[in-house]
């Protein structure tokens, strides 16, 4: 740790400590020799290749652009690296607020573009991976500059370090997931993954929304009475755009696209279709060789929609959510495809009931049930799938508590060409949050016994599961969760199984034996889970709460530190360090991550604050003086 009038590399003076995050820590510091404020961040990364280093020093000191700082240096002190550049006057984005007006943001945004093309074009491309509020300074003179270099400016996916996961691109996520688990990283990052964190970047200074790639992203251009320009925001929603062929392709062509935005208004649009129609008269010397043009368009969207849309069906068969969420707003959204998918194609009726299912997994009842209505009212009255949309809107609405409409719309199922399994899973969960438990439970023996469909009877097992959890029989709980992942093997009856091994683990009514048993059965199940690329940060969490409660502090810690790279402003993360430590009787750590976290916690959004464990919450500040 430095200290203040501390001088490092016989160089550079520590002023004092102005920042830290998931990727480091940030000094103010006295250049000696050049006798003015200079940043010096010490970055948590391994080199294994003292050359390497040297290289990228040597590269990231050459730069010089009006929207950057000059770096002055990459060194190893006391075996960590720092880096050395401009202290730069003014404040991060991160403070400017929100809602900022398009005037300005135009400016910025052709000064990010400016500043991505300058580095993107460099020999060995510069990827700068961590662009967010925090890392972007307006200067006095209204002027944004870029800051905080990771030192992985490789191409190379194996160098990829620490990001934010709200401004992260997709194939950042799914990089830093795979090489957590000890996986195969499935793809390199590349400059689009600055393009797309720049929209981001964008996205929140317009919205005061952090739009994580990992949730579907609602895009700028559907907003109601949005205060931005369509032609902006659009611009905007292509930098963000999931599959990252779809983006700019580089710092240049985003630049390019800034610099043509008047060219989009709705004024130059009509002044070009004035000119269009003057010479109409000559059109039909071509008229034959334009039927040929547009019918070629139409062939090549279609085919590009036929791509996008297997390659949705091929991430919601492989429970790739988050991505096929992305996929299915994308298919929505896009003006192109409207004529692909009118009211009445398999596809649209495909894709809303995915969004459904995805929200129901989320346990965000309400938003599955309006995509359940919105599917259900494009079904005909004699559709196979008509019974299933029926089933899954009804328990929606139960979950959400709406019994009143969940009865309504029972009684409408009954009245039309409705599976008799379905409607009675209805029921079963209808009585269910009646407390009406004995008439639940009988209408799912009736299912399991039955030959009712996959789906239906998937979630008959849940709910048996649920039922006895109300009825305080957590081992039988546990029975009919065991036999859902038989049946079905689904990675959400996997996770409800862990936690219901860990429920009971902790059962003050069974003997030491009894839980030690459901212990080790949970920390198998997580273990197993944890392996899996569609494991989440709370499957993580949950993994390490089980190892601090069976005493294996230091191995949790190791797996928050891993975790912390992928998530790096996640409060929980240095919480549960600190209760790691705290169990070590390492007080000094202890006090440095509780200080951390509530740092974070302080910071985060409504809905996090909202969501936080009371208990864990109280013991978190109650470490703090």
């Amino acid at each position: 740790m430095l200290v203040k009038n501390m001088v490092i590399n016989r160089t550079y003076q520590i002023m004092d400590e102005i920042g830290h995050g998931g990727t480091g820590v940030v000094y103010l510091a006295w250049h000696l020799n050049l006798q003015k404020k200079v940043v010096l961040k010490r970055i948590v990364v391994k080199i294994s290749n003292p050359q390497i280093l040297r290289k990228e020093a040597d590269i990231l000191k050459n730069l010089h652009h009006p929207n950057l700082p000059q770096i002055y240096d990459i060194f190893e002190y006391d075996g960590s690296i720092f880096t050395a550049m401009d202290y730069i006057e003014g404040k991060d984005l991160e403070k400017v607020g929100t809602r900022v007006p398009e005037k300005y943001l135009r400016r910025w945004l052709r000064q990010m573009g400016e500043v991505l093309q300058y580095l993107h074009n460099q020999k060995v491309p510069i990827i700068h991976s961590d662009i967010k509020p925090g890392n972007v300074i307006l200067t006095p003179e209204g002027n944004i500059c870029l800051i905080d270099f990771n030192i992985s400016i490789s191409h190379k996916y194996e160098k990829v370090q620490g990001y934010s996961i709200e401004f992260a691109s997709p194939e950042q996520v799914a990089i830093a997931q795979a090489l957590m688990t000890g996986n195969q990283p499935p793809m390199q990052i590349d400059v689009r993954t600055d393009i797309y964190s720049t929209g981001a970047l964008f996205y929140f200074l317009m919205t005061g929304i952090q739009p994580k790639a990992s949730k579907g992203i609602y895009p700028l251009t559907a907003f109601k009475n949005s205060p931005y320009s369509e032609e902006f925001c659009r611009v905007v929603d292509k930098c963000m755009a999931w599959n990252r062929n779809h983006r700019y392709k580089d710092g240049g062509d985003l630049l390019k696209a800034v610099d043509n935005l008047k060219k989009q208004t709705f004024q130059y649009r009509l002044m070009l279709g004035i000119r269009v129609a003057c010479i109409v008269a000559s059109a039909g010397l071509i008229a034959a060789g334009s039927y040929c043009v547009i019918r070629g368009n139409k062939e090549a969207k279609l085919k590009a929609f036929n791509e996008e849309y297997n390659r949705f069906v091929d991430r919601m068969a492989s429970h790739q959510y988050d991505e096929a969420e992305q996929e299915a707003i994308d298919l929505l959204n896009n003006e192109e495809y409207s004529s692909f998918l009118s009211e009445d194609t398999t596809e649209r009726k495909t894709i809303l009931h995915s969004l459904g299912d995805i929200s129901y997994e989320e346990e965000n009842y309400y938003q599955a049930s309006q995509y359940y209505k919105e599917t259900m009212d494009l079904m005909g009255s004699t559709s196979a799938e008509l019974s299933g949309i029926y089933r899954d809107y009804v328990i929606s609405l139960v979950l959400n508590n709406d019994l009143t409409s969940a009865a309504t719309v029972l009684e409408e199922a009954k009245s039309r060409n409705v599976d008799f399994s379905d409607l009675t899973l209805m029921s079963a969960y209808i009585s269910f949050k009646n407390n009406d438990l004995s008439t639940a439970m009988n209408d799912v023996n009736t299912l399991i016994n039955s030959d009712a469909g996959k789906d239906t009877k998937d979630k008959a097992y849940v709910l048996g599961a649920e039922i006895e959890e109300a009825n305080g029989r957590l081992s039988e709980a546990v029975k009919w969760l065991e036999s859902a992942v038989t049946f079905s093997g689904t990675i959400d009856n996997q996770r409800r199984l862990a936690a219901m091994y860990m429920q009971c683990a902790s059962d003050v009514r069974l003997s030491n034996s009894q839980k030690q048993y459901y212990a080790d059965k949970a920390m198998t199940q997580y273990q197993s889970l944890t392996k899996s690329m569609e494991a989440t940060v709370v499957d993580h969490l949950n993994y390490v709460i089980l190892l601090q409660y069976l005493g294996h502090a230091q191995e949790s810690i190791d797996v928050l530190y891993n975790l912390s790279k992928t998530y790096p402003d996640d409060y929980r993360i240095y919480m549960y360090m600190a209760f790691a430590y705290d169990t070590l009787r390492n007080d000094a750590d202890k006090l440095t991550y509780a200080m951390k976290a509530m740092d974070l916690y302080n910071n985060s959004s409504t809905e996090v604050k909202n969501s936080a464990e009371p208990n864990a919450l109280a013991k978190l500040q109650g470490m703090i003086p």
